[in-house]
């Protein structure tokens, strides 16, 4: 499956992409999860110089899956690094659910397997919306490991992806996936889908879109509050 080989300065970076349910499988089962060095036997497609910002920010990356603070407020680390004076102007205003499922009415498409799994998600909270925090309250609850998995998915897709890819306002396409991949999760999981393998679908389909469409560049110029998608 695609694997994204890079040299940045003086080292070789490489990672898997999150769109195969078999790189899910193999996060999933790891309870060690660092950059490593390793012989390699391909080269590098890509090139790129960091600069000291770009090393800050690549630090903060690797606290992702390395720290014991809620993933919420280490995704907000970045997004400061990338755009303080937005990151604290959005992040305590507006309905963040209501305006995540009004987005993912249009996100959906992008697959068949992400319109099947929105569509189930999407009946539920049309029904009643007061519903998420009971259903992210029992998800968490009998998916103990569920934040510390998806702290992993993320920073793979991070690497993968070279974040933040010279997209301005990436952070945007960040925090966007970040609260897909709760609702969709979360509601899936309470219309009675509790297996491990059904939460990697969710995740393979969710990066479909994030990892085969321009989405960050998408959500990039999309006017919207995605900021306050942390909060959910």
């Amino acid at each position: 499956y695609p694997r994204s080989l890079k040299k940045v300065n003086n080292s070789y970076i490489g990672s898997c992409s999150n769109a195969c349910e078999a790189v899910l499988e193999m996060i999933y089962d790891l309870d060690d999860f660092r950059m490593t060095q390793t012989e390699m036997d391909v080269e590098p497609h890509l090139f790129y110089e960091m600069t000291a910002e770009d090393i800050a920010l690549w630090n903060n990356i690797k606290e992702i899956y390395d720290s014991k603070e809620p993933l919420s407020e280490r995704l907000g680390q970045i997004c400061c690094l990338l755009n303080e004076e937005e990151y604290l102007s959005d992040i305590n205003s507006g309905d963040a659910l209501s305006e995540m499922l009004e987005l993912l009415q249009y996100l959906k498409h992008s697959n068949p397997q992400l319109e099947i799994i929105a569509d189930e998600v999407l009946t539920r909270y049309d029904s009643d919306i007061t519903l998420y925090p009971k259903d992210s309250f029992f998800l968490e609850l009998e998916h103990p490991e569920w934040e510390g998995f998806l702290s992993r998915v993320i920073a793979n897709s991070l690497v993968y992806e070279n974040f933040p890819y010279n997209v301005e306002k990436a952070y945007k396409g960040l925090c966007v996936c970040y609260g897909l991949l709760r609702v969709l999760n979360v509601g899936y999981y309470a219309t009675g889908h509790h297996e491990e393998t059904e939460m990697i679908d969710v995740i393979a389909a969710v990066f479909h879109l994030v990892e085969h469409t321009a989405f960050y560049e998408n959500m990039a110029v999309l006017d919207i509050n995605a900021v306050n998608k942390l909060k959910l």
